[in-house]
């Protein structure tokens, strides 16, 4: 119950301030989905810090490379892995409870830490802000998620997809349902765990979700809607899952985003009276920018006219500071431009056309 995390997740944060956590530490997650990374990602944000989710398979010497790069004064790691590596932190045990006073909120602490893998082999570490979280999963409008809503939790929880399962999830009122890695890799007990469980919403990495057209359209369809995400859509495939069931009400998103921009950015909805026809798009738009976003394209350094290529960029409250520690690539990645006044942009390097 939401009484229950409440109380199991304020009394984790108050002996982990007694343990030394302070307002603006970083506590690495070393831990699989589960209640328990719940209650441990909402015990860290009472205790002031971020949470830097790592999941359980990074090999040793990466791990070490994050917890390193982070600055991660604390870890709380799963009891049944292997030994951490050796740093400059300390592991987190036993927290059960303490009389200690937690500090003050803040809405505009950072929230979180994600990384991603860097094409120079040097993992990229950002800062994501409260604001960010919350334009994208609170009331989200591009999904309907309310208090009767099942939303799986599937990610990987060092994908940042974990954001928009956790706090769609939680910022609404709705239930979260978390998976097993054996229910995720098994198409089978994937689709056969949604329907135990009335799942009404879920994320899906995009080669995950062709699978499920693929083998189970049926546990697609029983869904609400589906959030598809991390690669380039094909049309086809949703072409087929809605000419399956052409009078279904369930519905697709395909969301776009960098980690950079908390997520989600961009989002376009996919029905049934668009893509069951053969006369549907014949490839899948990323679509329109979430509330706090903009979403410009530029071509020479000048914005795209309609039906021109040029590279998207982003602005907004999701928007991060940069990268940890890496001054060169933050300049050359988050920018300010002409008429634009102040306002910073993620250059996404990713071409894209307005239609």
């Amino acid at each position: 119950s939401y009484a229950g995390l409440d109380h199991a997740s304020s009394a984790m944060a108050r002996s982990m301030v007694d343990a030394g956590v302070r307002p603006g530490d970083v506590v690495s997650l070393r831990m699989a989905r589960s209640d328990r990374l719940v209650v441990a990602i909402l015990a860290t944000l009472k205790a002031g810090a971020m949470y830097f989710p790592l999941g359980t398979s990074q090999p040793e010497a990466r791990l070490a490379q994050l917890l390193g790069q982070s600055g991660s004064r604390f870890v709380i790691s799963d009891p049944d892995l292997s030994a951490l590596p050796k740093g400059d932190f300390a592991l987190l045990r036993d927290l059960a409870s303490s009389d200690a006073v937690l500090p003050a909120i803040d809405p505009m602490r950072p929230a979180a830490m994600f990384h991603t893998s860097g094409t120079t082999g040097t993992p990229k570490l950002m800062a994501i802000g409260q604001a960010g979280i919350i334009r994208m999963a609170y009331q989200p409008g591009y999904v309907d998620i309310g208090s009767a809503s099942r939303l799986a939790m599937m990610a990987n929880p060092a994908f940042d997809a974990l954001n928009f399962e956790l706090w769609g999830a939680l910022l609404n009122g709705a239930t979260l349902v978390p998976f097993s890695p054996e229910q995720v890799l098994n198409l089978d007990a994937l689709a056969q765990r949604l329907r135990e469980q009335a799942v009404t919403g879920a994320f899906f990495t995009t080669s995950l979700f062709h699978l499920m057209v693929d083998l189970q359209p049926d546990a697609l369809l029983a869904l609400d809607w589906a959030v598809l995400g991390g690669e380039r859509a094909s049309a086809a495939h949703i072409h087929r899952l809605f000419a399956s069931a052409p009078d279904t009400t369930t519905y697709m998103v395909n969301g776009y985003g960098p980690t950079e921009c908390a997520t989600f950015a961009v989002t376009h909805r996919m029905t049934a009276a668009d893509w069951a026809g053969s006369n549907h798009p014949a490839s899948v738009p990323i679509g329109r920018p979430l509330r706090e976003t903009e979403a410009i394209v530029l071509a020479d350094n000048n914005i795209a006219a309609p039906g021109e290529w040029g590279e998207l960029l982003l602005a907004g409250s999701g928007v991060t500071d940069g990268y940890l520690g890496q001054p060169q690539e933050t300049a050359a990645k988050f920018v300010t431009l002409p008429d634009f006044g102040e306002k910073r942009f993620y250059r996404t390097g990713d071409l894209v056309r307005w239609n």
